[in-house]
């Protein structure tokens, strides 16, 4: 029928799903949305389950497959671009498919892509540098992650907050007091749930491996530049424009020597004489008479500059 063409779907997902799935109904009797977690595929091994999505599915009444609205109500272990991206082909088999089977290829989508991908793709909450495949992590009994090496390096330096402690009551204080005596109990770094882990399991981990800093090589550019250089060396050597022994660089260079000579009697400028001391100097005459002295006039104070010599009384 118009507005309930995912009831006969439902019904066949309940009976594969059973307790898995979650359905949700209007007043009228009519769906209003499903509900179901995805997990990875790993044949029940739940240790090596490191992804989660819940899926709900909102049906508007009396509407279409098209007007079929999917939610991501929380996840673990999934960054917004890789969300998003999935996201993006849940739409596209929303707007390009018919209603046959379209939850059950929603749940398949979400489920492969979990599964082809089974890590982490948000960073450790502890250090921020994103999972590698050859990185040793752990899952916290919350669904969050950590490298074993960041994890265990906050359990030996973590201490309870003393001011916490004092604002509980007593008898939570007492309780725990009684907790903190088990080292291995301490809280999750992102939820602050109370999480166990065995020490000796998270010992002599290494450390979680960082290539944000590792620039990408592009070895074809380098290659072509290679190529150009070469091209430009051999054109440069036909010209003669490249030396090619120490003998021709030495001749080359003492073709181009330059030599400065200067004169040891190379006299030093005449000492400076302030314009007040002007007035009785006294310099060779400039018709070379010798024993002729001349005062230079140039150099006495002009008419006006000296000191005004004032008039007698009378």
């Amino acid at each position: 029928m118009d507005g309930h063409w995912a009831e006969d779907e439902l019904m066949a997902l309940s009976a594969i799903y059973e307790d898995e799935i979650k359905i949700n109904y209007y007043d009228s009797g009519d769906v209003s949305s499903v509900e179901r977690t995805i997990l990875p595929a790993t044949a029940d091994d739940l240790s090596t389950q490191f992804l989660k999505l819940d899926l709900k599915f909102t049906f508007p009444k009396e509407a279409s497959h098209k007007d079929l609205k999917v939610e991501f109500a929380s996840s673990r272990g999934l960054s917004d671009e890789r969300l998003m991206g999935l996201n993006k082909t849940i739409q596209s088999r929303i707007e390009e498919g018919s209603h046959d089977g379209l939850l059950f290829d929603i749940m398949e989508i979400t489920s492969n892509d979990l599964t082809s991908n089974n890590i982490p793709s948000d960073p450790c909450p502890i250090c921020l540098i994103k999972f590698k495949m050859q990185d040793v992590f752990v899952k916290t009994s919350c669904f969050h992650h950590f490298h074993s090496y960041c994890l265990q390096r906050y359990m030996d330096g973590y201490e309870p907050p003393d001011v916490v402690m004092l604002a509980l009551p007593r008898q939570q204080q007492l309780q725990m007091e009684e907790e903190e005596k088990d080292r291995d109990l301490v809280p999750c770094p992102k939820c602050r749930v109370k999480i166990v882990f065995d020490r000796s399991e998270l010992e002599n981990c290494p450390e979680p491996f960082d290539d944000d800093d590792i620039t990408e090589v592009d070895f074809n550019e380098i290659r072509e530049k290679m190529k150009n250089m070469k091209a430009s060396f051999d054109r440069q050597k036909e010209k003669g424009g490249i030396i090619k022994t120490k003998e021709e660089k030495e001749a080359i260079e003492s073709a181009n020597e330059i030599v400065l000579h200067i004169s040891r009697e190379t006299q030093r400028p005449p000492p400076y004489v302030p314009p007040h001391s002007r007035r009785h100097l006294v310099t060779s005459s400039p018709t070379g008479n010798d024993g002729v002295t001349t005062t230079n006039k140039s150099q006495l104070p002009s008419r006006g500059r000296g000191r005004r010599r004032q008039k007698p009384r009378q």
